[in-house]
């Protein structure tokens, strides 16, 4: 017989991670009010393609927060950027990288989003993340919050 070997690279990390939870400075209804807790379910993320997870928390009042995403439940793995991150825009996140921060100036729906499909468990380099801050106003006004954040994260080819 033959064994046929693959690139480590091309191990997704689907493979690596069955849960993805927002972690951080919970307040109201962000993080469902729960602090700096990897193990609470309630910010358990939705995997909506392959190792792409998303969560989205509602009537977010004007604060500043921080959060990290961390995997199956514990600090083992995490992700951060280290970085104040701006609505709609995608950065680049890494493994044990610091706290992400945001500002939100008016009550928003906020969405985190953690794409893992580039990340390379080896360097612990290639993943990417966005967060969507959506005034509640105008979400309901338009009810297209959610378009340019899809644009956003589409990956180049």
């Amino acid at each position: 017989g033959s064994m046929t070997f693959t690139n480590t690279r091309e191990v997704k990390a689907s493979s690596l991670v069955s849960t993805i939870t927002a972690a951080g400075t919970g307040s109201g209804s962000f993080l469902n009010g729960v602090s700096w807790d990897p193990g609470n379910a309630a910010n358990d993320m939705t995997e909506i393609a392959t190792d792409v997870w998303e969560i989205t928390y509602a009537g977010v009042d004007a604060d500043y927060y921080e959060f990290k995403f961390a995997a199956n439940h514990s600090w083992d793995l995490s992700f951060g950027t280290g970085a104040e991150v701006n609505s709609g825009t995608l950065y680049s996140i890494y493994k044990g990288g610091q706290n992400c921060n945001f500002t939100v100036s008016v009550k928003s729906n906020v969405t985190l989003r953690l794409d893992l499909t580039g990340y390379d468990s080896t360097s612990g380099n290639g993943a990417k993340m966005a967060v969507l801050v959506v005034p509640v106003e105008e979400y309901e006004l338009t009810g297209e919050g959610e378009a340019p954040f899809k644009d956003t994260v589409s990956r180049p080819i």
